[in-house]
């Protein structure tokens, strides 16, 4: 009877080690379904996060919202659009080395902030479809985008080279 009662522990004692180490490597997702998901309005398409908006202390750099950038490329005007985000090496990388050009650019600078736009945002929608690079790149910071008189003349994808920056931001 005692051999009984071994194997029966036994068989207990094996039964709850296997249930806690199932909890232990699954238990965030098997809990996660029983409790309410919310919508998080800081996923955006650019990896969005809880984080301050983009500030670039820059007086050649002018903060634009999306709409305004759509009514100037319908409008057929010339400027120069750079697509940042907050805690972007890339995009510090960019600015530092176009430091010296920024005042010969040959037109206005304006930049956004990409983690203000989600994925279905209708301004985001149209704002891809100008361009077959813009479309392919826009999930890259930083990206800058030279208009001249309603058409993309030139793309820079990421943090260029100080020659060629000094070439984009003077074309």
């Amino acid at each position: 009877m005692k051999d009984k009662m071994n194997k029966k522990e036994q068989t207990i004692y094996c039964v709850i080690v296997v249930i806690v180490l199932i909890l232990l490597a699954f238990g965030d997702q098997i809990f996660m379904k029983f409790i309410p998901q919310q919508d998080n309005p800081n996923d955006k398409i650019f990896g969005g996060s809880d984080r301050l908006s983009v500030e670039v202390d820059n007086p050649y750099f002018n903060k634009i919202r999306l709409e305004d950038i759509l009514i100037k490329y319908e409008n057929h005007e010339s400027f120069i659009l750079i697509i940042l985000r907050n805690n972007c090496y890339m995009c510090d990388v960019l600015l530092k080395n176009g430091e010296p050009f920024f005042k010969d650019a040959s037109k206005k600078i304006y930049y956004i902030d990409s983690d203000n736009y989600s994925e279905d945002n209708e301004t985001l929608i149209k704002f891809k479809q100008i361009d077959n690079r813009i479309y392919k790149y826009i999930d890259l910071t930083p990206l800058s985008i030279n208009f001249e008189k309603g058409s993309v003349v030139d793309i820079l994808v990421g943090a260029e080279k100080k020659e060629r920056i000094e070439e984009f931001l003077t074309k």
